[in-house]
């Protein structure tokens, strides 16, 4: 799945949402994956559709790589209480 982009103000990109391509979307947790940081993940919820989504940043021999991705679990973002699991990825 690609991450897409709005125009923003100025020279800044809005980050849409995976699932409906809303722009209203809202950073929830943060997970670094390992002591060297090569991995990161940020939890959005978007402000439309309910949906929960990991944004994941990985290094891989000098390579940044950027995807959204689904980590398995129906985590229900503590700031979004009208979520259902159903609005997961």
């Amino acid at each position: 799945m690609s991450i897409q982009f709005a125009d923003g103000y100025k020279d800044d990109q809005i980050l849409l949402c995976s699932k409906c391509g809303n722009e209203y979307m809202h950073h929830n947790l943060v997970n670094v994956g390992d002591f060297l940081g090569d991995d990161l993940s940020i939890q959005f919820w978007c402000e439309n559709c309910n949906a929960t989504r990991w944004l994941e940043f990985r290094q891989h021999k000098g390579y940044t790589l950027v995807q959204w991705c689904d980590h398995g679990d129906n985590a229900v973002p503590k700031s979004n209480p009208d979520a259902t699991p159903e609005d997961q990825f």
